[in-house]
């Protein structure tokens, strides 16, 4: 199931406009290539249509376009600082998508590989990954490995990381964010409107606290897009662009991912950093 949170191929877009507005406007954010194309004139043709006709669209969409905002001006992966406690590799993946992470009890790491080139056509592979390197590919019974209580602890389909704050931006207090456990976060609303320039007031973002490498981190995402934040006495400092989207429950790694639209071939890229919590 690859594309539920990952732009398909233009054709691909254009159908799930008719389900969901969101990916259209995600795509012409973002644009489908370096290059116009035809695909890219009917997506916007589509988002123009969808921008005059459906008020609830234009709202997401104008949302999205300031989170977007937000997002340019976080730190690239090359400027990431995660502390002392943590080392980082960073890399561009075309056309493949990482779906899910598997790491052996001695810190071999495999991942399963994936792309749409268009409906019904995916592809999929699975590869040792070493410091940003797809490297040897190899076979894995991946249900076999869940099933069995040696290994299901191995397979990562996610952020396993647990929760550290609860997100109150709805409450009619002066919180944002309130503490889970004895090393929760808290945030008020006017630090979290500061630190995001106000797009943390819009609706439709969503707020998650981590614990990773000795630090705290606040996440920001809207849609399949994210930001990261560093937060410290109730100080919050843009930390990397991305959002996390695999780590296993342990706070050994973390994988963060970013869009980085398509090739001139028009190709899916993304962007990953893998960050290791030095033990």
């Amino acid at each position: 199931m690859l594309g539920y949170r990952r732009r398909f191929a233009a054709l691909v877009i254009l159908c799930v406009l008719a389900l969901c507005g969101i990916w259209a406007f995600r795509a012409a954010h973002q644009g489908v290539a370096a290059n116009p194309t035809s695909d890219k004139v009917r997506i916007d043709q589509a988002v123009n249509h969808e921008l005059k006709g459906d008020a609830s669209f234009r709202a997401r969409y104008e949302v999205h376009g300031q989170f977007m905002s937000l997002f340019e001006k976080m730190p690239t992966f090359d400027h990431a600082d995660f502390g002392r406690r943590a080392r980082t590799v960073y890399w561009r993946s075309s056309p493949w998508d990482i779906t899910w992470v598997f790491e052996r009890s001695d810190g071999a790491q495999y991942a399963a590989l994936a792309y749409a080139q268009g409906p019904g056509t995916d592809q999929d592979k699975v590869v040792q990954l070493l410091s940003g390197r797809y490297i040897r590919v190899r076979q894995f019974n991946m249900g076999r490995l869940a099933r069995d209580p040696r290994t299901s602890s191995g397979y990562i389909p996610g952020n396993l990381l647990p929760r550290i704050c609860l997100d109150v931006r709805q409450s009619s207090g002066s919180f944002a964010a309130r503490p889970i456990g004895v090393a929760g976060e808290t945030l008020t609303k006017h630090e979290l409107d500061q630190a995001t320039a106000g797009v943390a007031e819009l609706s439709g973002t969503v707020l998650s606290c981590y614990r990773f490498a000795g630090i705290n981190i606040v996440e920001f995402v809207h849609l399949a897009d994210g930001v990261l934040f560093r937060a410290e006495g109730g100080t919050l400092t843009p930390l990397s662009r991305g959002y996390i989207d695999f780590a296993d429950k342990d706070g050994h790694f973390l994988i963060v991912n970013a869009n980085a639209g398509y090739t001139k071939q028009e190709l899916p890229q993304e962007d990953y950093l893998e960050v290791f919590a030095l033990r």
